[in-house]
C-alpha cells in the first residue's frame, strides 16, 4: 500500500495541533465528541470559525 504525502490542510491541522497546550488539546477533543482523532478537533475548529459567538 502506497502511503499518500499529507494534504496542506493536513500539515496546517498538525502545526495548529503542536502548537496547542495540553489544555486546549483537551478542549478541542472535548468539543469534537472526545473522539481521541485529531481531524474531528481540527474539523470543529474550523466550524468554529464560522460562530460568531465562539472564542477561537
Amino acid at each position: 500500500m502506497k502511503t499518500l504525502p499529507p494534504t496542506d490542510d493536513e500539515l496546517v491541522c498538525m502545526e495548529w495541533w503542536d502548537a496547542l497546550s495540553e489544555d486546549d488539546r483537551l478542549r478541542w477533543m472535548k468539543f469534537a465528541g472526545d473522539m481521541g482523532r485529531v481531524a474531528d478537533a481540527w474539523n470543529e475548529r474550523s466550524r468554529c470559525l464560522h460562530c460568531d459567538d465562539f472564542a477561537v
